[in-house]
């Protein structure tokens, strides 16, 4: 909102000084609340990006768990045993 506006429509300085006081309180109420969506966003952000990449993590030690559990099988169940499939 514009000071010329508020003065174009003939209202008095001191009723434009007030309009424009609680216009701007308005405004830094609202930048506060855009700040603290930015922050909380940036740290929602963080906290992705890390379970990602411990996901990523996981599934690449699943992979090498199978590898491992496949290469196992011969041993037991040459004694009577059988073979139990490791999962995660």
């Amino acid at each position: 909102m514009k000071r010329d506006f508020l003065e174009a429509l003939g209202l008095e300085k001191e009723t434009v000084d007030k309009i424009m006081a609680e216009n701007g309180a308005d405004l830094e109420r609202e930048k506060a609340k855009t700040t603290a969506a930015r922050a909380d966003l940036a740290d929602a952000q963080g906290k992705l990006s890390a379970a990602q990449t411990e996901l990523e993590g996981l599934k690449k030690a699943g992979g090498d768990i199978a590898a491992i559990d496949g290469n196992t099988g011969t041993g037991n169940e040459a004694n009577g045993g059988s073979h139990v499939p490791i999962t995660i």
